[in-house]
């Protein structure tokens, strides 16, 4: 092969360099996090921060997959979106899917946190009585594990906070109404009648995302929950954004997350129709409590 010649290569090399001097602007545009918009001009892009606790989550932006988180990766962050409202969907098998919409700003990283739940709730019976068998005989005996369950609801589920609200009776009169509450890291969940609401008790620069409508609109106080006849509830185990509501003879997860939609879950309902109460006794364990019955239920997808 005859190499070329010495101004051929030359030509060449101008070429090349008058290239790159032409595309520098735009690769460093879109390092920077600029995208074009209608007309060609340029739009400062955004993103989301997606956070799910556990492998084998599949991310969907628009219904097109992202990513898949793994053991080493828990969070996915979608780059170089247009300032405009996302759906983001998160799935994973035997697990209802989450799904929330997302409005993206310019040079802003929304956040989300998904929280998954099985499809199939496992649930046990807790006996009073089993049989205790010896030599000779079988006869029934208490059963001690639910001797120590029932004792949990001799008394309220947790410490309880109180709130003092000034309530006008009359125009010439105010009374101190305190209200049922609970509180994790400065987020607290009040009861008021058939309402439950959430009220953020730290900073203004710290308010977290599910306070907030937009990056720059957030509230201090917003309603969680409307139902009749609210019993307990209680934080979802390791989060201060989803609770635990009782209703009647229903068990309910509720989102905190002010943005649509607001995913709420019935996790249990009373095969009688009974009135439930309810305990968080570990990190995957929820026991309801029908009159003297008690049944667990496992917040742990039975095929892991």
């Amino acid at each position: 092969m005859t190499p070329h010649s010495s101004r051929t290569r030359f030509l060449y090399f101008i070429f090349f360099v008058l290239l790159f001097i032409s595309a520098a602007p735009f690769i460093l545009l879109y390092s920077m996090g600029y995208n074009w918009g209608k007309n060609f001009s340029l739009l400062k892009t955004g993103g989301i921060y997606v956070y799910a606790p556990q492998n084998g989550v599949d991310v969907y932006v628009d219904n097109k997959l992202d990513n898949t988180t793994s053991i080493f990766q828990h969070s996915i962050l979608v780059k170089d979106l247009r300032p405009n409202q996302y759906t983001i969907r998160v799935t994973k098998t035997g697990y209802l899917d989450w799904k929330k919409t997302v409005p993206v700003k310019e040079e802003k990283v929304a956040e989300v946190y998904p929280f998954l739940i099985p499809a199939n709730i496992v649930t046990t019976s807790v006996p009073q009585q089993i049989h205790s068998t010896n030599s000779t005989t079988s006869v029934l005996v208490v059963n001690s594990e639910y001797k120590n369950l029932i004792a949990l609801f001799a008394t309220s589920s947790k410490p309880k906070i109180s709130t003092a609200l000034t309530v006008s009776t009359s125009s010439t009169s105010s009374a101190l109404l305190t209200l049922p509450s609970i509180e994790s890291k400065k987020v607290v969940v009040e009861k008021d009648g058939n309402i439950l609401h959430a009220l953020w008790q730290g900073g203004v620069e710290d308010t977290p995302f599910y306070f907030c409508i937009s990056a720059s609109t957030c509230a201090k106080d917003f309603l969680v929950y409307s139902a009749a006849s609210i019993g307990t509830f209680d934080f979802y185990p390791n989060r201060n954004d989803v609770v635990l509501v009782a209703t009647g003879p229903k068990l309910t997860v509720v989102e905190l997350d002010k943005r649509p939609p607001q995913n709420i879950v019935e996790l249990y309902t009373s095969p009688t129709g009974e009135n439930l109460d309810f305990r968080v006794v570990d990190n995957d364990t929820v026991v309801v409590k029908e009159g003297k019955k008690l049944t667990k239920l496992s917040l742990v997808y039975a095929g892991q």
